[in-house]
């Protein structure tokens, strides 16, 4: 297995497919993933009002070196800024925690559709 990017998507990732090492001689997981912030709206000041959070993973499976499957995935939040700094972190944290998982979920669902 290949995985490059981000380090706190890639954990995640990496947790929810661990299924896939009992596997490990059948399939071979390379991917990659990238997270990208943008400020979408600004208030009367000029400071960001509201964040759009975008996720995506470029994904490749191969078995016996065949490519079974190659697939480009992404999902996006928009949400609302929160003037405590820690406060933004932690929510943004739980973000990329969620979107990771439903593309984890994505990933693990194509995998599975092939063995039927």
């Amino acid at each position: 297995s290949e995985i490059n990017g981000d380090q706190q998507i890639n954990s995640i990732i990496k947790n929810r497919i661990n299924f896939l090492k009992k596997n490990q001689n059948e399939y071979e997981l390379s991917l990659i993933t990238k997270k990208e912030k943008k400020i979408i709206s600004k208030d009367s000041k000029g400071d960001p009002a509201t964040f759009e959070l975008l996720i995506n993973i470029n994904y490749i499976v191969k078995k016996s070196d065949k490519t079974i499957i190659k697939k480009d995935i992404k999902r996006k939040i928009t949400y609302n800024n929160i003037t405590d700094k820690f406060e933004l972190e932690n929510y943004e944290k739980n973000i990329i925690e969620n979107l990771s998982e439903v593309l984890s979920d994505s990933i693990i669902s194509s995998i599975s559709e092939i063995n039927k």
